[in-house]
């Protein structure tokens, strides 16, 4: 299920795979039936895509935090990049300001 949810191409592709069959379909026997189905397959595609827009996986979930915590060291703030760590940390504990300085290289 997260692979539909994961990205809308997924659904997009297979929403118009199938309805190109069953157009296909529809224009070599000409059942009017066959229509039905198409109309049901777009809805339920665009139905999908809207599910994939409204829930957020945690493959998703994750790229907003990373890109959050980029945003964050570019802006260099250290206590806001400090808050996306874990308050247990031990480095972040530390009372001396100097420690929490990168190494040069």
């Amino acid at each position: 299920m997260s692979v539909l949810l994961d990205s809308p191409w997924m659904v997009g592709i297979g929403g118009l795979a199938l309805s190109t069959m069953l157009f296909g379909g529809l224009i070599k026997t000409g059942d009017r039936r066959i229509l039905w189905g198409i109309v049901g397959v777009v809805a339920l595609t665009v139905v999908m895509l809207l599910i994939e827009r409204m829930v957020v996986t945690s493959r998703e979930e994750i790229a907003a935090t990373i890109r959050l915590i980029a945003v964050d060291l570019e802006s260099n703030d250290v206590d806001r990049v400090a808050a996306h760590i874990s308050a247990t940390a031990p480095e972040l504990n530390r009372k001396d300001p100097s420690a929490n300085k990168l190494p040069k290289c």
